[in-house]
């Protein structure tokens, strides 16, 4: 159970029905969340295998076992707060998007990262 995350809000966005978030990640995210001092948004939680190939993900993505999620960040202090906060409760796999944060607690995948996401091409 979470305090500020209803399921809905990390369940699959394809309407399968996959809500499996890991409980640890969920725990972290209630303090993050508080840490922020308000609303803590998630783009995208869990993710089928279907969802998390229209969405362009990784073969392996975390958010397939339910281990990460992608939490709105559109300005610098919120993503400073959000990784700093990660950072202090043992996140140890951050993506840094233009307006996500990728958070994970996955152990299959490299541990000990912060990672860049691709820039939006922009058109001129």
């Amino acid at each position: 159970m979470s305090k500020y995350f209803p399921v809905v809000e990390y369940t699959c966005k394809c309407g399968c029905g996959f809500s499996a978030l890991n409980p640890n990640l969920l725990y972290r995210l209630d303090l993050i969340r508080e840490a922020l001092g308000r609303p803590l948004v998630l783009d995208s939680g869990c993710r089928c295998e279907k969802r998390n190939r229209d969405q362009g993900g990784e073969e392996n993505s975390d958010h397939l076992r339910g281990n990460a999620v992608d939490a709105r960040a559109i300005n610098s202090h919120t993503r400073f707060v959000i990784i700093d906060e990660a950072l202090r409760l043992g996140i140890k796999r951050i993506g840094i998007a233009e307006k996500f944060l990728h958070l994970s607690v996955d152990l299959i995948n490299p541990q000990g990262v912060i990672f860049l996401y691709p820039s939006p091409q922009v058109k001129v």
